[in-house]
């Protein structure tokens, strides 16, 4: 996925420094730079599990996140139990 995002990114004409492909971990990275957007899709704030993780999350995004800057966590209010849902 990441290498199928680089490559839209570029046919796209965006520049590098204006938007840039990272894999590590969310809750556990240092880019050396603060950004304007950070956006987080796909529901990855409830694959975290412990608090240590969101902790790490959140400090994260205080740390890269400009101060006009906006963050966007895509989340959901699941409709079922939690049983259910594993």
């Amino acid at each position: 996925m990441p290498a199928i995002c680089q490559k839209k990114l570029q046919q796209a004409g965006i520049p590098s420094n204006k938007a840039q492909v990272e894999v590590g971990d969310i809750t556990n990275f240092d880019l050396g730079r603060r950004v304007d957007l950070i956006i987080a899709p796909y529901r990855v704030f409830q694959n975290l599990e412990t608090a240590t993780q969101v902790d790490g999350l959140f400090r994260c995004v205080w740390k890269h996140l400009s101060l006009a800057g906006t963050c966007i966590l895509n989340v959901f209010k699941p409709n079922r139990d939690p049983e259910a849902l594993r």
